[in-house]
């Protein structure tokens, strides 16, 4: 065994067509998982690109439920865990193998629909002076 090694993922992209789906394992210590795809996108010199699709898992009840309630497709996010492979055989007998990033921390970047509801939401000037808020600061900035 080495004495020093690390196996972390951070990926930013966007989640795929379906939403994730929450399942429950059985045996000894069930738990819940959710897990779904999520696309990144590379640009190269000369105007090529390419796309490439992870699978996410995402392990525990709290986790989970957070991506079953609110990870939807299209979604920008950035997600962080470590590199798994698991293998098991199909009804034919055939084995198969998956890699698949195992999800412990995901973080939501704000898309851009979520910048128009937040516009819709904004008070207009005349209301944020009569809030006592200057129509000039936004929040965050200091």
């Amino acid at each position: 065994m080495d004495a020093f090694s690390i196996n972390r993922v951070i990926l930013c992209g966007r989640v795929g067509k379906y939403a994730p789906e929450l399942k429950r394992t059985t045996g000894r210590n069930p738990t819940s998982f959710a897990r779904f795809s999520m696309a990144t996108h590379e640009k190269f010199q000369g105007g090529s690109s390419k796309t490439t699709w992870h699978q996410i898992s995402a392990w525990g009840p709290k986790l989970s439920e957070f991506c079953e309630k609110y990870v939807r497709p299209g979604m920008t996010l950035i997600v962080a865990g470590k590199l798994t492979s698991r293998s098991w055989r199909t009804d034919a007998g055939e084995k198969r193998t998956i890699v698949e990033i195992r999800a412990d921390d995901i973080i939501f970047v704000c898309p851009e629909d979520s910048k128009k509801r937040k516009q819709k939401e904004e008070p207009k000037e005349e209301d944020r002076q009569e809030q006592g808020r200057d129509p000039g600061y936004e929040d965050g900035m200091f």
